[in-house]
């Protein structure tokens, strides 16, 4: 097929040039990359924040702290006990109410470093970490 002769006997071209075709695809490329960041980003959950406290530390602090008191009785020893949990408790409830997790720090394979909160849950307790 021949093209189309005009009025002055000129060719005149029919169809779309290569760059249009190149700024249309890249317009749609450009779209659906946005599409696609935002409907990945939007449809994931966060992920919790997670601290760790070494209970063994804390409860060996506490258990030293209480049988270096003189006059110590197996029943306040007892009490002492009872109430360093409920101290732990309320030391703690912080992080809870912000969301955060508080992992007892026996049960983690591996320890990013900054995670690890039990110099300052023992500050708050008053007990002294050895």
């Amino acid at each position: 097929m021949k093209p189309a002769k005009g009025k002055n006997d000129s060719v005149v071209q029919g169809g779309v040039s290569f760059l249009n075709a190149s700024v249309i695809a890249m317009a749609f490329a450009a779209f659906s990359g946005f599409l696609s960041f935002h409907y990945a980003t939007a449809n994931q959950t966060t992920s919790a924040q997670i601290f760790l406290v070494d209970g063994s530390k804390l409860a060996n602090a506490q258990m030293k702290q209480t049988l270096d008191k003189p006059g110590m009785t197996p029943e306040q020893a007892q009490a002492d006990g009872l109430a360093f949990v409920n101290e732990l408790e309320d030391a703690l409830r912080p992080f809870s109410e912000a969301g955060i997790l508080v992992v007892n720090s026996s049960v983690v394979m591996n320890a990013p470093e900054g995670l690890n909160i039990t110099p300052q849950v023992a500050k708050r307790l008053g007990l002294t970490l050895e």
